[in-house]
C-alpha cells in the first residue's frame, strides 16, 4: 500500500489527539476518514471544462502549482506567506 508522510503543526496535531481521546479510532484512522470524507465532498469534473482552466488556455496566465503547495504548507505552520501570483508560463 503507497504511503504518505505528514507533518502536523503542534496546533493542529493537538487538535487532532483531542478529537480522538476517548474513541476507538486512532489518530491515523482520524486523518484517513478527514482525507477520504473530503475528497468524496469534491465535485469529480474533468479540469478541462473548468472555467479557470478556460482562462489559462486564453492568457496564459497561472500560479505554480509547487508555489501553491508551499503556500499552503506554510499556512499551515501557521506563517503568513504572501500569496502566490499570476505570469504568464513558458510552454
Amino acid at each position: 500500500m503507497p504511503q504518505i508522510t505528514i507533518t502536523l503543526s503542534d496546533q493542529l496535531y493537538q487538535q487532532v489527539a483531542a478529537a480522538v481521546e476517548g474513541q476507538t479510532l486512532s489518530a491515523e484512522d482520524f486523518v484517513l476518514l478527514a482525507i477520504a470524507q473530503r475528497i468524496s465532498s469534491c465535485p469529480q469534473t474533468d479540469p478541462r471544462d473548468d472555467a479557470s482552466y478556460s482562462q489559462y488556455l486564453r492568457t496564459g496566465l497561472a500560479v505554480p502549482a509547487t508555489e501553491i503547495l508551499d503556500y499552503y504548507k506554510n499556512r499551515l505552520e501557521g506563517k503568513v506567506p504572501p500569496k502566490p501570483s499570476f505570469r504568464k508560463m513558458e510552454g
